[in-house]
C-alpha cells in the first residue's frame, strides 16, 4: 500500500511533532523540519524516524528505481484502499474477503497550508514516488 508523500509526510509529521504542542503548528516550523529531516535523511540516515521518510518505491522497485522491476506484485493506493483491495481478492475469487471500514487512528488537527518551500522539498525527495505511482 502506497500513500502520496505529501499526505504521508504531514501524517508523519503531525502525528510525532504537534501532538500537544500547538506552537509547532506553523507553516515555518514545518518548513524548518522539511529542511532538516529530508537534509539528513539525503546525506547520511534515510531509516531516521523508524524508516518514515524512506521513499516506498524503495519498498516496491528493485534498488528503488521505479523504471526496474517490481518488487511488489500488486500495489494499492491508501487513497483508494478499498476499492483496489475488493477487486485484488476478486482476481482471486476471494469475493468474501473483506477490509473493515473503520480508521482505527488520527493525526493531530493542525490545518496550515505548506510554505512552497516545503512543498517543493518534498516533491524533488520523492520525485521517484510521484512518478512512479502517478501522484
Amino acid at each position: 500500500v502506497v500513500r502520496n508523500p505529501l499526505d504521508r509526510f504531514l501524517s508523519h509529521w503531525r502525528w510525532r511533532h504537534v501532538q500537544d504542542k500547538a506552537e509547532k503548528c506553523s507553516a515555518e516550523f514545518l518548513e524548518n523540519y522539511t529542511k532538516e529531516k529530508l537534509t539528513r535523511a539525503r546525506a547520511q540516515d534515510v531509516l531516521l524516524e523508524d524508516c518514515h521518510f524512506v521513499p516506498q518505491v524503495q519498498y516496491t522497485y528493485k534498488k528503488g528505481d521505479s523504471s526496474a522491476p517490481r518488487i511488489c506484485k500488486h500495489i494499492l493506493k491508501l487513497e483508494e484502499l478499498h476499492e483496489g483491495f475488493d477487486l485484488l481478492m476478486a482476481s482471486y475469487n476471494l469475493t468474501k474477503v473483506k477490509l473493515g471500514r473503520r480508521k482505527t487512528r488520527t493525526s493531530p488537527a493542525c490545518d496550515i497550508t505548506p510554505t512552497a518551500a516545503t512543498l517543493q522539498m518534498i516533491k524533488e525527495f520523492y520525485a521517484e514516488d510521484y512518478k512512479a505511482f502517478g501522484y
